[in-house]
């Protein structure tokens, strides 16, 4: 093994370099295939090279700003970062609505809806389903409270999420290299990196706004575990349990990547010998992890005691991501933002890679070659259960507990942007020191910096298709919420295919998702074939479930989250809303909106009661079986309970409802 590693120690950069530039000619002359297979190989190549580079090289300081290049240039390049910022958010920094996506919309009489007691279940939005996302509850009572106090959801979804994780995703890369001892030109390039990406800027444009201030509150939380192994105080312990805290309650699986990015951290610099671990360190460490299990009790019991039935520990069959997005730093729906519209990274991604990979030629710290490594071993848990050795993440997914958390494995792009700026920075001022004029000096930091903004340049210049659109408020979604909200009795709507952002939506009167309802196995069992999924439309008898599961309005609010047109999918709809237009017994709702909306015969409430509740063990066509082999059958009427559970006719269960052969 020795002559190996004197070879890979040797020559393995070299080898990393060539496969790099066959990776780039795959890209350029699009052969994704292939190089998607090439990438997997050339990701393993390139972890066992800075592997065995972490143990040959000798360690060195890091380099410090040496002329007045590093302390001049940093003033343009900060107002330019925070010019660009304002450019990409500009929609969060202006007037109006900043709701898409999955971002919370309430009006401002739903607030008075609201309870500061968290609930295990939740039928705002659905018929009813156990609630998942515990761990955010104590940031939505805050989200609430200023809702009661007269607050705008427009403006409160800027106080709590976006305002914070703007301003953490510029501040925290650049509070975590300083005290590293990185340099001015390294702390730029982390912050430029982190903060204007692909990911990040998804994240904000999709509604993701628990991700996203956890995205701005990682580097900070990273840090303070760092720390841990550094400064021996009560106050440190404290204050890093208090950040890391604020970083569980944003999104609990940033956190848990939070440890997981440490113990590889601080592992490899123990192992290489680098930084030693001291025995009272573990005393620490674990000390604070018992702190944080007790904090957490709030999220971890229900966790444990109520079953998810919302399927978030399910892992999709759909493969969203390869290795390619995460080794170029490319988040795969760039930048359209459509789910299930993905595309391979452009060639000119790879440059970022290479800026990274310059570092391997330089007289560099030990510590730059963990980042190095730190930044391969996530883009390998990043590309989540597709390329190599895809089972192992799979089998962790599945069998780890809370490992379904991770079933998509994008969120371990926030823990690799954070190294991948800090070796673009590095690389950068290395580059600088070899020439000795300003200059050139300024000319390759300037072009760098260019070269970065260039990539995310749809941004730059507006062309999103979310939250960063930059929308006005709907005037007929208010309609029809007046309209909704002025009636006093319960009842639910469905929205065709799911409902708007904007939709009118509480505990009293829950906007459903016409493509979840579905699924129900009542509405299921109406469907014929596959590709149709509103196909039960043609089924008279899906008037009668709907009245039974209290749907009072039919919504056809259309798809928001298509971006690109599609004459197929225009065709469909037509034809839905000619059959709903059609159908005998829904009554077309005049209230002035561009989109249709139909009223049923009758919805019965949230709770009525009935002399009898019949239980039925059989298939979906066991009610026509009985009516064709029994003289007389009698049943009774179905509760909402009951009716997710089985399909039929259900009106053949009414009271008196006896069928003569």
């Amino acid at each position: 093994m020795e002559p190996v590693a004197k070879l890979t120690a040797r020559f393995g950069r070299f080898v990393v370099i060539f496969s790099f530039v066959f990776l780039i000619f795959l890209l350029l002359f699009k052969h994704f295939g292939f190089a998607e297979k090439f990438a997997n190989y050339f990701l393993l190549l390139s972890i066992f090279v800075v592997f065995v580079q972490m143990f040959k090289v000798k360690d060195r300081p890091m380099v410090q700003d040496s002329h007045g290049f590093f302390t001049d240039f940093p003033l343009l390049g900060w107002f330019v970062i925070v010019l660009a910022v304002f450019l990409v958010f500009r929609p969060i920094f202006s007037i109006g609505p900043v709701v898409w996506g999955d971002a919370p919309f309430f009006y401002h009489g739903a607030f008075k809806d609201f309870f500061l007691e968290p609930f295990a279940w939740e039928s705002r939005g659905r018929l009813g389903v156990a609630i998942d996302l515990y761990w955010i509850y104590p940031l939505m009572v805050v989200y609430k409270g200023l809702g009661l106090l007269g607050l705008s959801n427009d403006l409160i979804i800027r106080l709590v999420f976006y305002f914070p994780a703007i301003f953490f995703a510029f501040l925290s890369p650049l509070l975590f290299t300083r005290y590293l001892g990185f340099s001015t030109i390294v702390s730029l390039f982390s912050v430029l990196v982190y903060v204007l990406n692909t990911y990040f800027i998804l994240l904000i444009d999709g509604g993701q706004v628990g991700v996203a201030l956890a995205y701005g509150l990682f580097p900070l939380a990273l840090l303070e575990l760092y720390k841990l192994t550094r400064e021996q105080n009560n106050l440190q312990f404290f204050r890093g349990l208090f950040l890391f805290m604020l970083l569980v309650i944003a999104d609990v699986r940033l956190a848990i990547i939070a440890i997981l990015t440490a113990i590889f951290w601080v592992g490899l610099e123990h192992f290489t010998s680098f930084r030693k671990i001291r025995r009272q360190n573990f005393v620490k460490f674990a000390l604070f992890g018992m702190a944080f299990l007790a904090l957490s009790a709030y999220w971890l019991l229900p966790v444990v005691v109520v079953e998810p039935t919302t399927g978030v520990t399910t892992r999709s069959a759909l493969q969203l991501i390869s290795v390619l997005n995460p080794i170029f730093i490319f988040q795969p729906h760039w930048p359209l933002n459509e789910f299930g519209k993905i595309s391979a990274p452009s060639w000119f991604f790879g440059g970022t890679l290479l800026l990274m990979f310059a570092n391997l030629f330089f007289k560099i710290s030990k510590r730059t070659l963990i980042f190095v490594f730190c930044f391969l071993i996530f883009v390998f848990l990043a590309k989540g259960d597709t390329g190599i050795l895809s089972n192992l993440y799979a089998l962790a997914v599945d069998k780890i507990p809370l490992g379904g958390a991770f079933r998509d494995s994008t969120k371990f792009f926030t823990p690799l942007l954070l190294f991948a700026g800090i070796l673009i920075g590095i690389s950068v001022q290395s580059f600088t020191e070899i020439f000795k004029k300003q200059v050139f000096s300024k000319a390759i930091a300037l072009l760098v910096f260019a070269y970065l903004l260039f990539l995310i340049y749809p941004a730059i210049f507006g062309n999103m298709h979310g939250v960063l659109a930059g929308r006005e408020f709907p005037k007929d979604l208010k309609v029809f919420a007046d309209k909704v909200s002025a009636e006093d009795k319960f009842f639910r709507t469905a929205w065709f295919p799911e409902h708007h952002p904007f939709s009118f939506n509480t505990e009293r009167k829950p906007a459903l998702d016409a493509k979840t309802l579905a699924d129900l196995r009542p509405l299921a069992s109406l469907n014929v074939g596959t590709s149709d999924r509103f196909n039960f439309l043609h089924n008279k008898q899906f008037l009668q479930w709907f009245d039974i599961l209290g749907v009072k309005y039919l919504v056809f609010s259309g798809d928001t989250r298509k971006v690109l047109a599609d004459n197929t999918n225009e065709e469909d709809w037509n034809s839905l809303l000619n059959l709903a237009g059609n159908t005998e017994g829904l009554d077309k709702v005049e209230w002035g909106t561009s989109f249709p909306v139909y009223e049923t015969p009758k919805s019965k409430p949230r709770v009525f009661a009935v002399d009898k509740v019949l239980a039925v063990v059989g298939s979906d066509d066991i009610y026509n079986s009985i009516q064709e082999h029994s003289a007389d059958y009698c049943g009774d009427e179905l509760n909402t309970d009951m009716s997710s559970s089985f399909g039929g006719e259900p009106r053949s269960l009414e009271r008196g409802g006896c069928h003569q052969r």
